[in-house]
């Protein structure tokens, strides 16, 4: 380990921070039931910061539902590797993970639950989605 530089496992399930830099953060977003196909509930948008998306290893698809006040499906993206998605301040996503997936996210260190909301899909809405990502998962 050298002195001058951090070196962080990204290996823990889930959502995790990595480093914090004075207003923002990156952190890594492994497999885990918040991203998995089979427990989606609901969507999210940040209001306060934009949120920047990289998958590194295996599949992901991105749920994009505009920007109104409720939720109402745009497209699901099919993310590439060591691609960089900057989804807007305001506009409704979420990310469905394969098991081996792996990506990093770029945001303003405060982003939370009290910046941001949510909107709970319909059972109409989670099928049309799941049909948009070819039942992958």
């Amino acid at each position: 380990m050298n002195k001058f530089v951090n070196e962080i496992k990204t290996d823990k399930n889930s959502f995790n921070v990595a480093t914090i830099f004075e207003s923002w953060q990156v952190a890594y977003l492994n497999f885990g039931d918040v991203v998995s196909i089979s427990k989606l509930t609901q969507v999210e948008r940040h209001m306060k910061s934009d949120e920047i998306f990289i998958l590194v290893e295996g599949s992901c698809h991105m749920i994009v539902g505009g920007n109104d006040s409720a939720f109402s499906l745009c497209d699901v993206i099919d993310m590439k590797k060591n691609t960089i998605y900057s989804v807007s301040k305001g506009v409704w996503h979420h990310v469905l993970l394969s098991e081996d997936a792996k990506i990093f996210i770029v945001e303003e260190s405060n982003t939370s639950a009290d910046n941001g909301e949510y909107y709970e899909l319909t059972e109409g809405q989670k099928i049309e989605i799941v049909e948009k990502c070819n039942n992958d998962y």
